[in-house]
């Protein structure tokens, strides 16, 4: 499944943009960024991606795991990504695969194509 559309949830615009980067490189299209739970909400009908990528600590009030709540009630398939590891265990049953930061392309063309069988399972 080629060119899905991805809008990824970082705080830290230098790994967005990395982030970015690497999966326009692997033939996706990130269709926006956002910096926060709200802002990713806010944006939820008009963009309308074929994934999230959603960072679980985010600045703010608000976390990931509160968007990936949002995410998971309207059948939006999403990654969570974070940099501690001991993360993974309560993301594991709600995202669709989990991204260890500091990532590289490898890792997240891992987790992108375990996202896309899924995405591809769904749709048959």
């Amino acid at each position: 499944m080629e060119n899905l559309k991805v809008h990824i949830v970082e705080d830290e615009v230098i790994i967005a943009y990395d982030l970015q980067d690497i999966i326009e490189s692997i033939g996706h299209r990130v269709i926006d960024i956002s910096t926060s739970v709200d802002e990713a909400i806010a944006k939820l009908d008009s963009a309308q991606p074929d994934f999230f990528i959603v960072d679980i600590h985010l600045k703010g009030d608000k976390k990931g795991f509160e968007l990936g709540q949002v995410l998971k009630e309207l059948d939006i398939p999403f990654i969570y990504m974070s940099s501690v590891e001991s993360m993974r265990a309560s993301a594991k049953d709600e995202a669709y695969a989990f991204l260890s930061k500091p990532f590289d392309q490898r890792d997240v063309q891992k987790a992108v194509k375990t996202i896309c069988r899924s995405i591809c399972l769904a749709s048959t």
